[in-house]
């Protein structure tokens, strides 16, 4: 789900790399998951999760900066309303302008395995014609529609890539018509016309990662033997709280959608769809965050290898897992000790605790059977052949499981 969210990973992060830049969920994990379109949190916000009693610094920025704003170079044209191209792609609506700093450079939001995400502005003017319009030019939107003045504007890294931000551009005009849409997603303008190939969405003011950075430094700051057990984004209420709004948004993409997410839109793949799934974009996932199931060698080598709803749910879980310690890295150790522990992934609550570093880690903020452990253990069992596909907690469980443990009610037996 995701927050990254979002946005399909890159491969694993070095403990020494810096973050450029938002699961599934009002995030876009920018290198965890490659700046995507990240799930809006139904029941609260990430500006209103960052602030909390203890700290003034756990504040989060609610508006985007324009500092080093100094020349746009245009890159798109505006459209008909609701317009769409022979593949079903939503166009975008406005004419888009790519953001330069003062050295003449695109602006970046982050970059991912297959994309790099830039800062754009969107503005109204003279129609321009293209070969998805008519030839009667569509007025001004209507001033009840606000016009964004800041887009994230998702482009190709490379020519393997287009036909992957191609599938995504599909399932987010596909997500766009659903129910309750606007709850849950970043809104997606489309494409930009007459390429095709750059995506235009919502701009966020921090990503996931980025707000959980932010609070394990203060965390870490004002570590004490009272608070040491305590998710880093605050309380184990708030974490709760974040618990939740991220599951409601992966149960609307499963079960109201009809998508399994996979972490990112770009490997993403309509249930109800005749047409089949997109190319194996496996071999560029992030490997702390991908279900153990999916990192065999005979699935990173089948084509036809996908997303499943059983692997998004794990995937969400170490999300929520990292928002409780701070380390993005999930597992301590080199990239070859990481990479190894998340083959053996349904043991990540064990490796966490278990690390060495476990203060400095994080791996001390989920003790055994503490608020963490309990409402992440279902959703980290081994899901394969030889365990049963359905022993991982699906979704909607996953979701009651939670709200019972907001209420206060004691643990039940969930029914697998």
């Amino acid at each position: 789900m995701l927050n990254k969210a979002l946005t399909t990973p890159p491969p694993t992060p070095n403990s020494g790399s810096s973050n450029s830049s938002p699961a599934v969920l009002k995030s876009t994990i920018s290198t965890l998951t490659p700046p995507t379109s990240p799930i809006r949190i139904q029941s609260s916000n990430l500006s209103q999760l960052a602030i909390t009693p203890s700290s003034e610094d756990r504040r989060c920025p609610s508006t985007l900066g324009d500092d080093g704003l100094e020349e746009a170079n245009s890159i798109g044209i505006e459209r008909h309303r609701e317009v769409q191209t022979d593949g079903g792609v939503t166009i975008c609506p406005y004419k888009v302008d790519l953001l330069q700093d003062s050295q003449g450079q695109n602006q970046v939001f982050g970059y991912g395995a297959w994309s790099v995400v830039l800062k754009g502005s969107s503005q109204t003017g003279a129609t321009v014609q293209s070969s998805h319009t008519s030839s009667t030019l569509t007025p001004p939107l209507s001033p009840t529609n606000s016009i964004p003045l800041v887009v994230a504007v998702k482009r190709p890294d490379r020519i393997d890539a287009i036909p992957i931000l191609e599938n995504e551009g599909k399932i987010l005009s596909y997500l766009s018509h659903i129910q309750d849409y606007s709850k849950y997603l970043v809104t997606f303008y489309g494409v930009v016309v007459p390429d095709q190939k750059d995506l235009v969405l919502e701009a966020l003011p921090f990503s996931l990662e980025e707000y959980i950075k932010r609070c394990a430094a203060v965390a870490n700051r004002t570590l004490t033997t009272w608070n040491m057990n305590q998710p880093v984004v605050g309380s184990s209420g708030v974490w709760l709280s974040l618990a939740e709004s991220l599951i409601s948004g992966l149960l609307w993409l499963h079960e109201v959608a009809g998508v399994p997410l996979f972490i990112d839109f770009s490997s993403s793949h309509r249930l109800d769809a005749s047409a089949p799934p997109p190319q194996n974009t496996l071999s560029a996932v992030t490997r702390e965050y991908t279900a153990p199931e999916l990192l065999v060698s005979s699935v990173l080598r089948d084509p036809k290898a996908a997303a499943t709803k059983q692997s998004d749910v794990f995937s969400l879980a170490v999300t929520l897992l990292v928002a409780a310690t701070g380390n993005t890295m999930v597992y301590a150790g080199s990239v070859f000790q990481r990479q190894a522990m998340a083959t053996r992934g349904w043991q990540v609550l064990d490796f966490v605790r278990s690390s060495s570093g476990s203060i400095e880690e994080g791996g001390v903020r989920v003790p055994r059977h503490g608020v963490v452990d309990l409402a992440l253990d279902k959703a980290v069992l081994k899901a394969d052949h030889d365990h049963g596909l359905g022993a991982r907690i699906s979704a909607r469980q996953w979701l009651q499981h939670v709200q019972q443990m907001r209420r206060g009610e004691p643990r039940k037996k969930l029914d697998l």
